[in-house]
């Protein structure tokens, strides 16, 4: 290296402890917790003096020493691209000879000698033994597997890599990022997704394009494409909230609520105040007819949130079906007791007008819920519904002279 070039490199380095003066040292010791790269004012300071003389050296030898590591990468990675391929090829046997034994069959049993056709029965018959062993044992090392993997990927920080890309490039890349999100808004999502495609070509483990661009595909109703980003972003950052919230949603609406379920339970693991959440947990319990427990998560959705209608009306659904067994009950009991008429027109009014008694019932849930009232079904509600105004239970008493059905 000649003086001039020796002199830019070291003019092109600054201090980050001293930004006015040049670089001259660079520190390779793995412990060290020092700007690496650093001026003579912090040599004087002996800020690297617990590391051994070894691990300084001159700024003049870091392009030669960057070079040297990148060429040892190359052969580490082929190293590990051989036993991958060494695994492929075990799997690859493992799934020829399971054809060879189970498939295409079906066209020569006739033609089979006897003996034939007595092995092949033997096969077929511990076949389904052998099939749960393999899955059993293939599951087991493939989850194992991939799970290291991922972890490797995390630890590595294979995902934060920027020194690929310069300052200006990074800047145009956020220009372009913007343009995509301005489309998505526009409605133009395969617009969007070709800027997103783009970019990803310089930076393809942007979680926020990869975002960006599930949601455009999400829009396009292209679910399993918008599904497959959303489980490659949490192979990346595991704790990615609002992906873990778009995988529960997309599974909830192809109607698997325990996978649904599974997904949302990780996301309020990481915040557990969020409403839309606990409301989607509610949701998968409901369609699995756990009523009880769901009436908790759409109670917690409309502590957190008590502007959204819909935690309510699905909160008062539920909470309805328990409230008319209740009156239905009081109205036993005031038969039994032989009480007013009056009170027994009212139970049978609200009974049979389920729009009516759907309303009140949310409305009391609405200001029960605002005071963070656990308990929501009360002989105090009941009582409150039982003594409405005289003049709806008359209108509605005309209804039924008029021909109106009723439960009871």
């Amino acid at each position: 290296m000649n003086q001039d070039s020796q002199f830019q490199q070291k003019q092109d380095f600054k201090c980050k402890d001293h930004p006015e003066k040049p670089a001259l040292f660079w520190c390779k010791s793995i412990d060290c917790n020092e700007n690496r790269i650093f001026c003579l004012i912090c040599q004087k300071q002996n800020k690297h003096i617990k590391h051994y003389n070894g691990d300084v050296f001159s700024i003049d030898e870091l392009n030669e020493f960057l070079i040297e590591k990148l060429k040892s990468s190359k052969g580490f990675i082929s190293e590990c691209e051989l036993q991958m391929q060494s695994i492929i090829k075990s799997y690859n046997k493992l799934i020829s000879g399971l054809q060879y034994k189970f498939c295409g069959l079906e066209n020569k049993i006739n033609q089979f000698e006897v003996y034939q056709k007595q092995q092949v029965l033997d096969s077929l018959i511990r076949q389904d033994e052998f099939m749960k062993y393999l899955k059993h044992n293939l599951e087991g090392i493939q989850q194992k597997f991939q799970k290291t993997i991922d972890d490797l990927f995390i630890k590595l920080e294979l995902h934060l890599i920027q020194y690929q890309i310069t300052d200006q490039q990074i800047k145009l890349n956020q220009n372009e990022y913007q343009k995509g999100i301005s489309l998505n808004i526009k409605n133009e999502q395969n617009e969007a997704i070709q800027i997103f495609d783009k970019l990803l070509l310089i930076e393809p483990y942007n979680i926020e394009i990869m975002y960006q661009k599930a949601n455009s595909l999400i829009q396009l109703n292209k679910l399993q494409d918008a599904q497959q980003i959303y489980q490659e972003i949490i192979s990346i950052n595991p704790k990615h909230e609002i992906s873990l919230q778009k995988l529960g949603d997309i599974l909830l609406n192809q109607k698997f609520y325990l996978q649904a379920q599974k997904y949302y339970e990780k996301c309020i693991s990481i915040n557990l105040n969020n409403s839309i959440v606990q409301f989607g947990i509610g949701e998968c319990l409901r369609q699995t007819y756990q009523y009880n427990h769901a009436l908790q998560y759409y109670l917690k959705a409309i502590q957190l949130d008590s502007s959204n209608k819909e935690f309510f009306y699905y909160y008062g659904k539920i909470s309805m079906d328990d409230l008319i067994n209740a009156l239905l009950r009081k109205k036993h009991r005031l038969y039994l007791n032989k009480d007013t008429n009056i009170m027994l027109t009212k139970l049978d009014i609200f009974i049979g007008n389920k729009t009516d008694l759907f309303r009140q019932v949310i409305n009391l849930i609405s200001l029960r819920c605002l005071s963070q009232t656990e308990n929501l079904i009360t002989n105090e509600m009941i009582d409150q519904l039982c003594n409405s105004e005289f003049s709806t239970i008359r209108k509605l008493q005309r209804q039924k002279h008029r021909g109106y059905t009723y439960i009871v």
